[in-house]
């Protein structure tokens, strides 16, 4: 007892969690202290459990963040088809016959009253045949589903969500009765999540009567830790928490894809199943760029080159990202032009262009492009190489981290709305970046690097060829 004393008297002020506060989202952490003689009961096992699950929670949260860890695409499944009657006819097709029966029938009543006999035994045969079908019985309704594969996620309070075998979805099925009236008769776009779901299991009687209450004729035994498929036509929340430890959960489920031109009933198309937008593991999503106004490594004619650059009313070298970043962070020097000479001559010489960010580029606080274009009337010639390069370092997005830049295998893909300067065929490997579904973007998982990217200028023999 007194050493137990002299432990309180070393540990100082002794702070207590509050219910409300800022920090109200982080967990009490307490345990049951077990000693010989002690009545246990579920009170001190549930709290055991508690406190290690939370410690968990605390650790995925924190150290790990949230989103797909792995796995869970979300393909379309093929329409399933109608299956034929036994008999070979369907209900419709039966009463199509049957009243074109009746009908020669009745033409031939008064011609040929032994035909007419003929066709009311066969009229007679189909309508027993008819009997067998529900009355106003319509054909099964198609259904358009998704397929989710086996993987793993975690949600933003740190819980496992854990699919061990593909998954089939019934999107019509999953949907509200309010959401199923707004999609009826117009495409829409859906939202496939994933959630976390405690199931209680395993039914038992108790033993024992309780002391201070009624004793329940049924509890139950065991809790699954299982998985709830979450289909809505409301878009995701646009916020992303700059920090998931110490930021509270303002979505608990895990969005897996959108599913554009949704209809009720018709099979979906894979390029309709956009598993990018999902969330990919990580404490903080880093902001990278998603695409650029020009072809990577492409040839230009030298009227082109000179549009890209900004000549006329062009908006000049454009770049998107997927976030906002901080328009008071694209400062002088960010960007930067270089041009190196080429030709058949004497080669290699480099020059800076100089340039700055197109008037009325920079007007709001928030961006999510960049133009930069060329202010002085240097032309380019025949086979120089234009170098184009952002110091991804300094620009800062909203949460104050630096944008990802590096530019692997130059794969950025190009901006809508510049297809008249995409060059080249499509890459014949690696469509698509290692272990994230969707288009290529910069960066390499870390803060800051500098995008590097060029373009040529033509030979005077390969203009006109693109």
């Amino acid at each position: 007892m007194k050493e137990h004393e002299s432990v309180l008297e070393q540990s100082g002020q002794v702070i207590e969690p509050r219910q409300n506060g800022p920090c109200a989202h982080f967990p009490e952490f307490k345990r049951p202290n077990y000693f010989r003689g002690q009545m246990l009961g579920p009170r001190e096992f549930q709290g055991e459990q508690g406190y290690l699950r939370e410690k968990f929670r605390l650790h995925n949260r924190c150290l790990h963040g949230y989103g797909v860890v792995c796995g869970l695409e979300v393909d379309p499944v093929p329409l399933e088809e109608a299956c034929e009657d036994t008999a070979g006819r369907t209900q419709h097709q039966i009463q199509e016959e049957l009243e074109r029966l009746r009908q020669m029938a009745e033409a031939e009543r008064e011609k040929d009253p032994e035909a007419a006999k003929k066709l009311a035994a066969k009229i007679e045969e189909l309508c027993r045949a008819l009997e067998k079908y529900p009355p106003d019985c319509p054909p099964p309704q198609k259904r358009t589903r998704v397929r989710v594969a086996c993987g793993f996620a975690l949600d933003c309070a740190g819980n496992e969500l854990l699919l061990q075998r593909p998954l089939e979805v019934d999107l019509w099925e999953h949907l509200s009765e309010a959401e199923q009236k707004s999609v009826r008769d117009h495409p829409a776009t859906l939202y496939l999540w994933l959630c976390y779901c405690e199931q209680p299991i395993e039914p038992v009687r108790p033993i024992m009567q309780y002391l201070c209450a009624p004793t329940p004729a049924c509890e139950y035994g065991w809790t699954w830790e299982t998985l709830r498929v979450r289909v809505s036509t409301e878009p995701p929340q646009a916020q992303t928490p700059c920090d998931t430890c110490c930021g509270g959960c303002d979505e608990p489920c895990v969005l897996l894809a959108e599913i554009v031109g949704f209809r009720p009933g018709q099979e979906l198309k894979p390029e309709q199943v956009h598993n990018w937008v999902r969330r990919m593991i990580s404490t903080y999503p880093l902001t990278t760029i998603t695409g650029i106004g020009w072809t990577h490594g492409a040839g230009y004619t030298p009227e082109e080159a000179a549009e890209l650059l900004g000549a006329g009313n062009q908006p000049g070298l454009v770049l998107e990202f997927s976030r906002p970043v901080l328009t008071s962070t694209a400062t002088a020097g960010v960007v930067d032009l270089w041009v190196i000479e080429g030709g058949p001559g004497r080669a290699g010489n480099i020059y800076h262009l100089a340039g700055d960010y197109t008037p009325g580029s920079l007007d709001k606080p928030l961006i999510r492009r960049l133009s930069y274009r060329q202010t002085t009337r240097e032309t380019l010639q025949y086979y120089d190489r234009v170098l184009i390069t952002v110091r991804a370092a300094f620009l800062l997005d909203e949460c104050c981290r630096a944008v990802s830049g590096a530019h692997l295998g130059g794969r950025v893909p190009i901006l809508k709305g510049f297809e008249k300067y995409q060059r080249g065929p499509a890459p014949e490997k690696c469509w698509h970046p290692p272990a994230r579904p969707g288009p290529w973007t910069s960066g390499n998982g870390v803060e800051g690097s500098t995008f590097e990217s060029w373009f040529y200028v033509k030979s005077p023999e390969a203009e006109g060829k693109k």
